[in-house]
């Protein structure tokens, strides 16, 4: 679904030019980051549910409409807005670098925290490994001076 979405998006990218000036209403470059980061989040969400077509078409709808209202964009300026830049194609490269750029460093953010997670999962596990034989030997050396007590002394 999203793949079909950004190769047309491309192609009428590569396909079009324009002026240089951004009219009213067309969303900032930062404010198009941040929702294609969003709406790039919400289609990988959907994707995961496994749903057929039709209806990941209808989970992503809401989702999309769910996001502009967060943004608090309206679905006509969103539109326009994504059109106006895909009409120029070194603002929207622009645009998609920062999607990118966004995705892989929150991306690596997970990965180290994921690394961190795995890292002290590891050290607690020893650190138990390690109070257990302690407490293992002082139970041995206490079972060990109990015998030496309870061992009748033979008188000579």
């Amino acid at each position: 679904m999203k793949t079909k979405f950004w190769i047309l998006g491309c192609v009428l990218f590569m396909a079009c030019g324009g002026s240089d000036e951004r009219p009213d209403g067309i969303l900032s470059h930062e404010d198009m980051v941040a929702i294609l980061i969003d709406t790039q989040i919400a289609q990988t969400r959907v994707n995961n549910l496994r749903l057929k077509n039709d209806s990941a078409q209808k989970v992503y709808n809401q989702y999309h409409e769910y996001l502009l209202t967060q943004h608090d964009i309206d679905d006509s300026t969103f539109y326009k807005s994504l059109q106006y830049y895909l009409n120029k194609p070194s603002e929207l490269d622009i645009i998609h670098e920062g999607v990118l750029d966004t995705l892989n460093f929150r991306l690596q953010k997970v990965e180290a925290q994921q690394e961190k997670d795995k890292a002290d999962k590891e050290a607690e596990k020893k650190e138990k490994e390690e109070e257990e034989r302690e407490a293992d030997d002082a139970n041995e050396s206490e079972e060990g001076e109990k015998k030496v007590e309870q061992t009748p002394v033979k008188a000579s």
